[in-house]
């Protein structure tokens, strides 16, 4: 069976689906209810902000924030080490002299 607690361990899978966790949740989408990368308002996650699996506090709400899940995906995709992000300068070139794009030929 696939998780749908992306990096979660069966530990915390179980917190995931606590009538705790999804009364925590409810409350927290009440008062953040918009995507706080791109504002969007509809189809809402409450994200670790520091992944449980990465040290994040699971109850902290200093530790949570709102993201739609197109962003959640990005977020969990980079988390997990899938997409790996780059810093570019105001032309679209990788900042780091080292990456392919940098080199001269």
């Amino acid at each position: 069976m696939v998780s749908k607690y992306k990096g979660a361990t069966p530990e915390q899978e179980k917190l995931y689906r606590q009538a705790k966790w999804k009364k925590f949740r409810a409350m927290h989408l009440k008062v953040h209810n918009i995507c706080a990368l791109c504002g969007i308002t509809e189809r809402l996650e409450v994200d670790h902000i520091t992944p449980v699996s990465k040290g994040g506090e699971f109850w902290n709400k200093n530790n949570l924030w709102t993201l739609c899940i197109s962003c959640h995906s990005r977020k969990t995709a980079v988390d997990t080490g899938k997409v790996r992000l780059i810093s570019v300068n105001e032309n679209g070139y990788p900042l780091d002299k080292e990456h392919p794009w940098n080199e001269e030929g």
